[in-house]
């Protein structure tokens, strides 16, 4: 019996203790359910990230993968066709050669052939030459004493045949340099222009010229004496503004090569 009551009380000691658990666990969720909510929604979140993360460098490493293929495909095209076109230069480059070496054996040929003929053509003189002197030796040995004087004659005329004519050079005539033309500079008497200046002088007479009177004279030596100027009739006021006396003026019109340039006014 007291084995027995024993045995009860331990049941009744731990139903208490795990009913006591199950109620602070309750009273636990209840108390923070908000905080076990958050960490729930972090780790579904965290996955969701790792999840999609994976997603995205697995289809990043297909796309390099595919790109990497076209890039290798396009490489073997181009190589293909580099190979091509080297191929055909080649070929090209063969033909050109064949054929410029079929040209210089035609030409090394042509060039033999005519060496073979001038050399039997000089063969062929220098026989006859031979040939000639041996019977003109043999005749002279038969005839006279006085009539071998006669026999250097022939002899003269191979010995001219043989000498090579040499090409005549032409005759460089001297370059004569081309001499610049001088400028034809001419002046001629304006007189339309001389009575210009005279009527500008009468019309803009000083008080000088009043007190003490003056007189327009024409003459050609002041263009060495002073300076020239186109006429306006400000500049020959300017001119006789301190004049008085014997005024002296010119006019002249100014030619290069023919054609006219300017006209020149000249008072002092």
């Amino acid at each position: 019996m007291c084995t027995s009551n024993r045995n009860d009380l331990q049941y009744g000691d731990t139903r208490v203790t795990i009913e006591q658990k199950g109620e602070i666990f309750m009273v636990f969720i209840k108390k923070y359910w908000y905080i076990i909510l958050i960490i729930f929604l972090v780790i579904c979140t965290a996955l969701g990230i790792f999840f999609l993360n994976k997603k995205w460098t697995n289809d990043k490493v297909v796309t390099d993968n595919k790109t990497n293929t076209s890039a290798i495909s396009n490489n073997e095209v181009v190589s293909e066709e580099n190979k091509i076109e080297n191929n055909k230069t080649e070929t090209i480059e063969n033909k050109a050669e064949q054929e410029t070496t079929e040209q210089e054996s035609e030409t090394i040929e042509v060039d033999n052939q005519a060496v073979v003929e001038a050399s039997n053509k000089n063969t062929s003189t220098t026989k006859s030459n031979t040939q000639t002197t041996k019977q003109e030796q043999s005749k002279t040995q038969s005839e006279s004493v006085p009539v071998q004087s006669n026999f250097q004659e022939p002899q003269e005329v191979v010995q001219e045949t043989q000498v090579q004519e040499q090409p005549s050079q032409p005759v460089q005539e001297p370059v004569i340099p081309d001499t610049p033309k001088e400028d034809v500079v001419e002046y001629k008497e304006n007189t339309a222009m001389i009575n210009n200046i005279k009527n500008a002088i009468n019309n803009n007479v000083s008080e000088d010229m009043q007190t003490y009177g003056y007189n327009v004279v024409v003459d050609s030596s002041i263009v060495n004496l002073t300076n020239q100027f186109t006429f306006s009739e400000k500049r020959v006021a300017d001119k006789i503004k301190s004049k008085f006396g014997t005024i002296r003026i010119y006019a002249r019109d100014y030619y290069l090569n023919g054609s006219y340039v300017w006209t020149e006014c000249y008072v002092i």
